[in-house]
């Protein structure tokens, strides 16, 4: 379970329950990469990766949906500006999103291989194609072809525009008029970044 507390005027902490048991720590001048459980070495509580193992959770890491949700909206509450005329809800408000469906079979553009459709099913499931949006697309949405996920189908089956305006972990993403295997990759590199970014030791 992802906790947010705030004590005066301490910065927020946030932390994480892993899987097996463990729970990871993450203040304000850390990493969130600290999120991954890299590593079985050390203490799970104070351990941050370096750069590289940043690439590689960023870039090809597998989390856990609610690992991935809180490392999007940590990034989010960090990248937004204090001006912005959308504010920030509660964690529990957002549910987290595949950009690109694990059912692309049904409405995507064919791979030219097995082995192309094999990496297009891993990629799907890694940071750079996961987001927060506040509310959760109805079925026939979700697992769209791009351009209708992005529009919606009318009031009653509202799309990402609608459902994900405001949120800058989204902004450029919603500017695309493809969603593929190599915008998944830049936008990987987009969240490290950041990351990197934000929270250096």
């Amino acid at each position: 379970m992802i906790g947010l507390t705030a004590c005066g005027n301490k910065e927020p902490e946030y932390s994480l329950e892993f899987i097996e048991g463990k729970t990871v720590t993450i203040e304000d001048n850390e990493y969130v990469g600290a999120f991954f459980n890299f590593t079985n070495n050390g203490d799970a509580t104070t351990y941050c990766p370096n750069d590289n193992e940043m690439k590689i959770g960023f870039e090809t890491s597998k989390l856990v949906n609610l690992q991935s949700k809180g490392i999007i909206y940590l990034l989010e509450s960090k990248i937004r500006s204090d001006n912005s005329s959308t504010a920030l809800l509660g964690f529990d408000n957002y549910s987290l999103e595949h950009l690109m469906p694990k059912k692309w079979r049904n409405n995507w553009g064919a791979c030219a291989t097995e082995d192309d459709a094999k990496k297009r099913d891993s990629l799907l499931l890694t940071l750079g194609n996961l987001a927060i949006i506040p509310q959760t697309l109805n079925a026939s949405i979700r697992d769209a072809a791009w351009n209708v996920k992005k529009a919606g189908k009318g009031q009653n089956k509202p799309g990402l525009l609608l459902c994900a305006s405001g949120l800058y972990t989204l902004h450029d993403v919603l500017q695309k008029n493809d969603w593929n295997e190599h915008e998944i990759e830049n936008r990987a590199e987009w969240l490290l970044a950041n990351a990197q970014n934000i929270w250096k030791i």
